[in-house]
């Protein structure tokens, strides 16, 4: 099995299986909404493509960071500590980001299997992976999606799930110290009230057993990067 840390903007036109990580805090709140929901979840790229998604504004709730939509009532914030203790009542979570949400949508026009994978659900990704047996692995720090900007602690994952794939053993414990002590870091949790309580529940490892895997949704528009998210394993 090959194994390599591909950034979306240098995806090539054809991928096997590809990791797509966003700690903070796409694919950390994405694995806890999986684990919790008894059903489908959508990913979306934009708020302009919410209509794309086969669920009524009344029974979703939309997870975003996007100041676009922060008065919506169905909205609430990409937070992977509020994902785990509201209550979903029934509702479908759909997701719509800065980075990890357009992450996936590249990942659709180029990969075969799509799995969301973060510091929450390292140890089950790694197990899905390997029993997948598959030729090629690429794993995807989402970083700054617009501006092809890598971020520390999505670079610190990858790095991390590349050591464990070929047979090494990451210093957890250095990896978390060194993320809450990233300067980007420390100014989000500076200038961001409930980031810090989402930035270390994000570094927590293995606290979920959850492998989200993404597919496209289509539809008359097409599927334009929308993708179903659902619990592979």
């Amino acid at each position: 099995m090959e194994v390599r840390i591909l950034p979306p903007h240098r995806f090539e036109p054809e991928l096997d299986v590809t990791v797509v990580i966003d700690v903070f805090r796409f694919t950390t709140t994405a694995a806890v909404l999986t684990a919790r929901s008894d059903g489908d979840l959508y990913v979306v790229p934009t708020l302009e493509q919410l209509d794309r998604v086969p669920v009524q504004s009344s029974e979703r709730w939309i997870f975003s960071e996007l100041e676009a939509c922060r008065h919506w009532p169905e909205r609430r914030d990409n937070s992977p500590v509020e994902a785990a203790r509201m209550d979903l009542g029934g509702r479908t979570p759909v997701l719509v980001t800065t980075n990890g949400t357009r992450t996936v949508g590249a990942a659709l026009e180029r990969s075969g299997k799509i799995l969301l994978g973060s510091f929450v659900n390292f140890g089950a990704v790694v197990e899905h992976v390997r029993s997948l047996k598959p030729r090629r692995v690429t794993l995807a720090p989402a970083g700054r999606f617009d501006r092809a900007e890598p971020r520390f602690e999505d670079d610190r994952c990858a790095e991390a799930y590349f050591q464990v794939l070929r047979g090494g053993t990451p210093d957890f414990a250095r990896i978390r110290s060194a993320c809450l002590a990233d300067p980007r870091t420390l100014r989000r949790i500076e200038g961001e009230g409930d980031f810090e309580a989402d930035a270390k529940f994000a570094l927590e490892v293995n606290r979920v057993a959850v492998v989200p895997e993404a597919t496209a949704v289509h539809t008359p528009a097409g599927a334009g990067g929308v993708a179903r998210v659902w619990k592979a394993a």
